[in-house]
């Protein structure tokens, strides 16, 4: 079972620009972050790419309006990388710390 998570993720991970919106806010509904280092690692780069997909989405969706949808999956997305930020395993830790002190995620208000 082990084994087969792991090569889901990795899998899963390469999908996800294939993906439609919806199916990404499906799929970051399941993952969770509390599971050993290497899924936590892969569960990780997962949530980091959805960041940046869903804040490109709503940048864009901003110029019409936001869903409700886009909104619960922008909240539940930072919210899980904000709980990375406590991973017990330091590789983690630092990488989450790095992902949100990029210049592209800091606010400048």
């Amino acid at each position: 079972d082990f084994g087969i998570r792991g090569v889901a993720l990795r899998l899963l991970h390469k999908l996800l620009p294939k993906l439609t919106h919806e199916q990404l806010y499906e799929i970051a509904q399941i993952l969770y972050v509390d599971c050993p280092n290497e899924y936590q690692m892969w569960t990780l780069e997962i949530y980091k790419w959805m960041y940046d997909y869903i804040t490109n989405y709503l940048t864009k969706e901003l110029k019409i309006s936001i869903t409700p949808l886009s909104e619960m999956f922008y909240h539940h997305v930072r919210e899980q990388l904000l709980q990375l930020l406590s991973s017990k395993n330091e590789y983690i830790r630092v990488n989450c710390r790095n992902f949100w002190c990029d210049s592209k995620r800091l606010s400048t208000s």
